[in-house]
């Protein structure tokens, strides 16, 4: 769909990663506000504010926003990524630890990418973002089953 219509399918793209930024950015904004760990509320506020920002402009302004978007999301998935490795390194007994900073580590790499390939990264955004989205959607459900685990050896018996 992306060579017959490129306009339309990057438009589509646009408010697809605008409503998962969206999504994100609430759950981080919600990790930051009723999370337990005092030492990530910093970044998880940022974090969830920037996806939160940067999914409602490629909502209500997707036409203006392709091009504008290549640099926020290169910009927000470098800062999320950070925030996850400065946060798998701080909170040492967090069962989750190694997949976040994976993730971190894919993320801001990913964001890099975007941020210094910015000219034709339109194009190219959709699959660099599709590989984000699976890899991220792997690596939390890693960390789920991760935390499953934690839990149940500290699970009352």
């Amino acid at each position: 769909m992306l060579l017959v219509w490129p306009g339309r399918t990057l438009l589509v793209i646009t408010v697809v990663v605008g409503i998962q930024l969206l999504f994100f950015g609430v759950g981080r904004l919600g990790g930051a506000l009723f999370g337990s760990e005092r030492s990530q509320r910093g970044m998880l506020l940022l974090s969830g504010l920037g996806g939160i920002v940067v999914g409602l402009l490629a909502l209500f302004r997707p036409n203006r926003t392709i091009d504008f978007l290549v640099i926020l999301l290169g910009l927000y998935w470098v800062l999320s990524g950070l925030g996850d490795v400065v946060s798998g390194f701080v909170d040492r007994n967090h069962p989750g630890r190694v997949s976040a900073v994976l993730f971190g580590i894919l993320t801001a790499a990913a964001g890099l990418v975007v941020l210094f390939w910015s000219g034709p990264t339109e194009l190219v955004l959709a699959v660099v973002a599709g590989i984000n989205l699976v890899a991220g959607g792997l690596t939390q459900v890693a960390m789920g089953f991760r935390l499953r685990k934690g839990s149940a050896e500290v699970a009352p018996s």
